[in-house]
């Protein structure tokens, strides 16, 4: 089982590709964190921390999963409950 240090430690791995941390992140960058997840568990995990911690983006969040054909995307969720599926 994963820690909570190794899990925040692959989150923040995700979103250094596009941002120093979460809170810079720009919409434009949401796409690029999500498709250069190595796994399906980072695509899930990182894909809820921004859900959570940035609630302007999760618009960006929707299109993105949707134009990736992510499994993660059931197309049937509404806009304030997180696309991921565990």
């Amino acid at each position: 089982m994963m820690s909570d240090y190794e899990r925040t430690s692959r989150i923040s791995g995700s979103i250094a590709i596009a941002a120093d941390s979460v809170s810079e992140l720009r919409r434009v960058d949401v796409y690029r964190v999500l498709s250069n997840a190595s796994e399906q568990e980072v695509l899930v995990e990182t894909t809820e921390h921004i859900w959570n911690l940035r609630p302007d983006l999760r618009e960006e969040i929707t299109s993105c999963l949707e134009e990736l054909g992510s499994p993660t995307y059931p197309g049937n969720w509404g806009v304030n409950e997180c696309p991921t599926v565990r």
